[in-house]
């Protein structure tokens, strides 16, 4: 017994087991939670579809990651982790065959190199899997009749910064439970008139009701809610941006100024010029900043009585919403068109905040300042905390279905087997990340005569993308066809 060593597949159930543990003994099930108050939110739940329990282990991790605060960040840790991760691997690898660490250290760090990049382009592709597939995420569930669910800034490809049509940004606020959002491009709402008349005409999917923004770029971004006429808010100072919007008879409420780098100016700069309130979550920039900048601006909204609201700032990335704002409007289902929007603009105008909440998804802690660099190994753990018993029986279920198919591996043939060993399908997995990101690339740059001359994003994306991927694919076509030569594993 002294030299018995469990096999892999029995280490790999005991670490599920573990982590499923979490589950039961430290469960944090997700929850919508009113921002202002800071409490859930009562008659508001969170439906979780079943295609994602079926393929829990592969698509529950992807849409829990991007769902993080600051998701890009924790991606980078988790590909920087990896990264670490498969070098260490690889010196452990040569310690088998050497007596001396500094030798394996060195010769497994040199082989381990090589492989980096692979690695890179693994998650590139994933990350643009996880960014433009319309995977089946979670979505806010009520019954309330009353209830009207709005996002008040989003954008299309007309802006310079958005990635996604008209027609899709509609279906994804569809897919999200929204009655209604305001199309928000940067600096101009021509377009948006005209698409606006488009959904009136019915060439346009009826819902949800689309309303027509702009966001303003001044000392901070506003938001200018409700406009009926074209106008060019470029030059204009943020005084001559907010008497416009309400000369429309619309409102103007001040974006992300809690995040970093926004507060160009004191926030009474801006409720003296008039501002009916502000944003206190944007899922853009990350949700939600607590402290002595959002303690201002609860005490400023409560003194000067100026609304609270919460935004997506939605540009195309991601199929998951963690951010609505709940109107509470009496017969909003049977009312025209006209009432609709007169209905919400009323709210704003009123600033009433008694029937607005401002909501948000929760599944997990803001991981503390200083220990970012952990916030892989934090939300894997936080993802496992916030699994249900179906859940858990899906990671189970494939579990078992994996282990299956190893156990029928040994009867395919031995040439098959031989052919195909761990590095060959790793360069060949890379080559199919390169291919991806390459075509991905190749179609931005494909859209960029169609958009607006102000859209910069697809270019810039598409020539980063198309060159990543053209490099990294000759890279692993190279190393597929030396392996066996090099014989690096």
């Amino acid at each position: 017994m002294k030299n018995f060593h469990p096999p892999p597949a029995i280490k790999m159930l005991l670490l599920l087991i573990v982590l499923l543990s979490a589950a039961f003994w430290a469960p944090n099930p997700p929850y919508i939670e009113d921002a202002v108050t800071r409490s859930a939110a009562s008659g508001f739940g969170i439906h979780i579809p079943p295609g994602r329990i079926v393929f829990e282990p592969f698509l529950g991790p992807l849409l829990f990651f991007l769902r993080a605060d600051q998701a890009l960040l924790v991606y980078l840790f988790l590909a920087f982790w990896s990264m670490v991760a498969f070098l260490a691997g690889r010196m452990l690898h040569e310690k088998r065959t050497r007596s001396r660490w500094s030798d394996a250290i060195r010769t497994g760090f040199a082989q381990g190199v090589l492989w980096l990049p692979v690695i890179l382009i693994l998650f590139v592709a994933t990350m643009l899997f996880i960014l433009f597939s319309p995977l089946p995420s979670n979505t806010i569930t009520h019954n309330d009749p009353d209830v009207v669910l709005v996002n008040f800034h989003s954008h299309t490809y007309n802006s310079h910064d958005g990635v996604i049509s008209p027609w899709r940004l509609i279906d994804w606020h569809e897919r999200n439970g929204f009655d209604a959002f305001f199309l928000t491009e940067h600096n101009h709402h021509t377009i948006t008139l005209e698409l606006a008349q488009q959904q009136i005409d019915s060439l346009l999917p009826p819902a949800p009701l689309l309303l027509v923004g702009q966001e303003y770029s001044g000392s901070n971004h506003l938001l200018l809610l409700g406009l009926i006429r074209p106008f060019n808010s470029k030059d204009y100072s943020d005084q001559a941006a907010i008497d416009t919007a309400h000369a429309h008879g619309g409102a103007a409420v001040l974006a992300h100024w809690f995040a970093p780098g926004k507060r160009t100016r004191p926030l009474m700069h801006y409720v003296t010029a008039g501002v009916d309130g502000f944003e206190i979550a944007n899922q853009a920039e990350g949700i939600y900043y607590p402290g002595r900048y959002m303690q201002q601006l609860h005490t400023v909204a409560r003194e000067q009585s100026l609304l609270l609201i919460g935004s997506v700032d939605y540009h195309g990335y991601g199929p998951a919403c963690f951010a609505w704002n709940a109107l509470h409007i009496p017969g909003w289902r049977t009312r025209s068109r006209s009432d609709q929007s007169e209905a919400i603009m009323d709210l704003l105008r009123s600033r009433d905040q008694s029937r607005l909440q401002v909501l948000l998804y929760r599944d997990r802690e803001r991981i503390a300042s200083g220990l970012e660099w952990l916030s892989p190994f934090i939300t894997v753990l936080d993802y496992f905390r916030s699994l249900n018993l179906w859940q858990m029986l899906s990671w189970l279920l494939w579990f078992v279905v994996l282990r299956l198919s190893l156990y029928f591996a040994p009867r395919i043939p031995d040439q098959l087997r031989l052919r195909y060993q761990t590095r060959d399908i790793l360069a060949i997995a890379g080559a199919g990340a390169a291919t991806i990101t390459l075509l991905f690339g190749l179609w931005m740059l494909a859209q960029t005569p169609l958009l607006l001359d102000e859209n910069r994003v697809f270019m810039e994306y598409g020539a980063w993308l198309t060159a990543l991927g053209t490099i990294l694919f000759f890279y692993c076509i190279n190393l597929l066809r030396k392996l066996k030569k090099m014989q690096l594993f």
